[in-house]
């Protein structure tokens, strides 16, 4: 089978605090730039990881197949909201409790620290640039930060090589691990001789 790279990063408050009062991040948005949160169930995901998978094809990731979603997205803290512009929906964020296998890997559960996942977070195809996407992470991170301690966002590198460093450089985001995953892709899945 083909393997990617699957990064981790995390953010926690304090440096999140630190990254505003610095400018390195903002806490104010151009007025065009909005979430509106929508219930999160199958019928209101699949249509939003199913238009942005046109391109990035992440409705083929094996966690949005292995039979967990629908209790995902019933999940009481997990929350969906549309990214818009203007009003209209330019793309995508879901968020979600972090599986216990992470907390325990990367965070001292015991010390009950609350930990949040940017499951994702993604501009529909032809929406992509402009600096939105940094927006709406910002914007994602001053909602979850009020009631969180660390904001965890995983990567699989197939997109692009420079996402890794904008969200190193650009977000500010700590790089935990690196993880070598089945590469989800049409015809990457093949098994490797």
């Amino acid at each position: 089978m083909s393997l990617i790279d699957k990064y981790h990063y995390a953010k926690d408050s304090k440096t999140y605090q630190d990254q505003v009062a610095a400018g390195k991040l903002r806490d104010q948005w151009p007025a065009n730039l909005t979430m509106r949160e929508v219930a999160p169930s199958l019928e209101t995901f699949m249509p939003r990881i199913n238009r942005v998978s046109l391109k990035w094809h992440w409705n083929r990731q094996d966690r949005y197949n292995d039979g967990t979603l629908a209790a995902k997205l019933a999940h009481p803290e997990t929350r969906l909201f549309d990214l818009c512009d203007n009003g209209e929906a330019v793309g995508y964020a879901l968020i979600t409790k972090p599986g216990e296998s992470l907390k325990t890997r990367f965070w001292n559960t015991a010390n009950d620290v609350r930990v949040i996942e940017i499951e994702n977070l993604g501009l529909f195809p032809g929406q992509e640039g402009g600096g939105r996407g940094k927006a709406f992470f910002e914007m994602c991170f001053s909602r979850l930060f009020a009631n969180y301690d660390i904001v965890y966002w995983s990567q699989n590198n197939v997109h692009s090589p420079s996402l890794s460093k904008f969200y190193r450089e650009g977000l500010g985001m700590t790089l935990l691990a690196t993880d070598r995953v089945r590469d989800f892709r049409p015809g990457m899945s093949r098994d490797v001789a």
